[in-house]
């Protein structure tokens, strides 16, 4: 994107700039940063922060001349929020680490999923935001959970659907006994067969001793990852941060990836037109070099179109609101999903309508919630 292009706003076009600079090194547009007044910086901060990139967008922020850097209270405000998410990163990887301990002790080998395990595609992967540590137990969700609990973590949230919700040592842990949503989604059902097989194939995860925290292989990766993103996507919930992981990861898995396996995943579960538009939004507006994506056919409008949705800001209840309005506000959200819902699932909104009255129905105080 150049620094020309008026089809975003400059502080979007900011922040654009800012994450190509920190994912690859790439120069930074004197015409677009200077005279950029307190406002307009203030304006990238906050939405770095929104997108969840603001730690990663910091080094390109100090890489500026110091004329074009933004006000020192500005700057002073970025580094300390910076600080807070590598030392929240740093802890999470810490808690990880002795939870797969914990569990391997009683045999029980440990899979770190989504943000914490993504981090490792960054060059600095403590600058990578994640609100929690997702892990998989390969089939020993509940005997770990009692393990986790007996060890002092405290339950935070029942089993529901795919995981549940611990909080160990002060950190957020989701327990996944699924990968993915297999009660509800058929998508997830084919996915997670897909996903499961490509772990029990895989020599080198196959022998590992518990004890220490394991990774995906790469055919796993691409396909979680996507449909990670996809299912943010959704509800309104992708983000740049979404977008960085899958160039980070594209990046740092160069030859080891079978484009064919995953478009044949993809075109089989009706993913691939929002795919690509993610594939391209990564070419276009972040830098990725398209030789290290998978194939795809989406262009520069598509890449327009999935940028302009990621910046969208989302549908939120305000603060103090009445219960009518909180009500107001949920199914205000609620069609604003739909057309994405459309674009990714073949079964229709209707379904996940009924799916959200029954969840209300057994937990009528979600009605109302926040």
């Amino acid at each position: 994107m150049s620094a020309c292009d008026d089809t975003f706003s400059r502080s979007e076009r900011m922040l654009l700039a800012l994450l190509r600079g920190a994912l690859w090194g790439h120069g930074l547009p004197a015409e677009l940063f200077g005279g950029a007044d307190e406002v307009l910086w203030r304006e990238v901060a906050a939405l770095s922060s929104a997108q969840g990139v603001q730690a990663l967008a910091l080094g390109s922020v100090m890489a500026l001349p110091v004329a074009l850097q933004p006000p020192r209270g500005i700057k002073i405000a970025w580094a300390l929020n910076t600080g807070n998410i590598e030392r929240r990163s740093a802890r999470q990887k810490e808690v990880a680490e002795g939870m797969a301990s914990l569990l391997g002790g009683s045999g029980i080998r440990m899979l770190v999923l989504k943000g914490v395990g993504f981090a490792r595609f960054y060059p600095e992967p403590l600058r990578r935001e994640s609100g929690d540590v997702d892990v998989y137990l390969f089939g020993r969700h509940d005997e770990g959970e009692r393990l986790l609990l007996d060890a002092g973590a405290v339950l935070t949230q029942e089993r529901h659907h795919k995981h549940s919700g611990l909080c160990y040592r002060g950190v957020a842990v989701e327990n996944h006994a699924h990968l993915l949503d297999v009660d509800f989604y058929a998508e997830d059902r084919i996915m997670e067969e897909r996903l499961l097989g490509i772990l029990a194939a895989d020599e080198m995860l196959r022998n590992a001793p518990a004890g220490g925290v394991l990774f995906p292989p790469s055919g796993f990766d691409a396909l979680f990852l996507m449909r990670h993103a996809i299912a943010h996507f959704v509800f309104g919930e992708f983000v740049l941060r979404h977008a960085c992981d899958w160039a980070m990861f594209l990046s740092a898995n160069r030859g080891r990836i079978d484009f064919d396996a995953y478009r044949e995943v993809m075109d089989s579960i009706g993913h691939s037109r929002v795919a690509d538009m993610v594939t391209a939004l990564t070419v276009e507006h972040l830098g990725l070099d398209a030789s290290l994506a998978p194939p795809f056919t989406a262009g520069k409008g598509d890449a327009d179109e999935m940028l302009r949705m990621a910046l969208a800001p989302r549908t939120t209840i305000p603060e103090g609101a009445s219960q009518l309005k909180v009500l107001y506000f949920k199914i205000k959200r609620m069609a604003d999903y739909r057309r994405r819902y459309n674009m990714v699932y073949r079964h229709g909104f209707g379904r996940y309508i009924t799916r959200s009255i029954r969840d209300h129905i057994v937990d009528p105080q979600k009605i109302l919630r926040k």
